[in-house]
């Protein structure tokens, strides 16, 4: 009897192990579509208000959609190890779907500076680089919890500079 209540509760441990990295994985798809809507949105900015506005409201979905990533993250259980490479994977593509939306605001510099929101559009990228940076972290300590972590510093180191060197063409 004893067996049975142990095999039901560690089948249900499992479960809810397996559907954190799923929940992660669903949250990190989250953020690579609104990161994409924010990409797009940069891309199309061409300096008036008319362009900004879908700039600024991405901006505030990017965010929304991050912070509850995070949150989901550090709520959930450490990456158990056969479930750490499609969570790597994940994370991989999320960084790049970010890195696109800096590479978009990259390109748009000059154009913020000459109609008078570089100043804005520095304060929004570096707003966004510490939502990620938190994000990041949280989904790097549920996987150091299990040791996996080790192929998804390089990425998340990548971003960093990614962010920073975006951050300086704004300055």
């Amino acid at each position: 009897m004893k067996f049975g209540k142990y095999l039901a509760l560690s089948a249900l441990y499992a479960g809810a192990v397996f559907a954190d990295a799923s929940s992660m994985i669903s949250h990190m798809r989250n953020i690579q579509e609104r990161s994409d809507s924010f990409s797009s949105a940069v891309s199309n900015y061409d300096g008036s208000y008319r362009t900004m506005v879908p700039v600024a409201v991405e901006a505030i979905r990017s965010h929304s959609t991050s912070q509850k990533a995070r949150k989901a993250f550090e709520e959930s259980e450490p990456i158990p190890e056969e479930d750490a490479p499609g969570v790597t994977e994940e994370a991989i593509k999320t960084n790049d779907a970010v890195k696109r939306v800096l590479d978009a605001a990259a390109t748009k510099d000059k154009t913020a500076e000459d109609s008078g929101f570089k100043s804005f559009g520095a304060m929004l990228i570096s707003h966004f680089s510490g939502e990620q940076k938190k994000v990041s972290d949280a989904y790097m300590r549920k996987m150091e919890e299990t040791n996996t972590h080790g192929p998804l510093q390089q990425p998340v180191n990548d971003l960093s500079d990614h962010f920073a060197n975006t951050l300086k063409r704004f300055s």
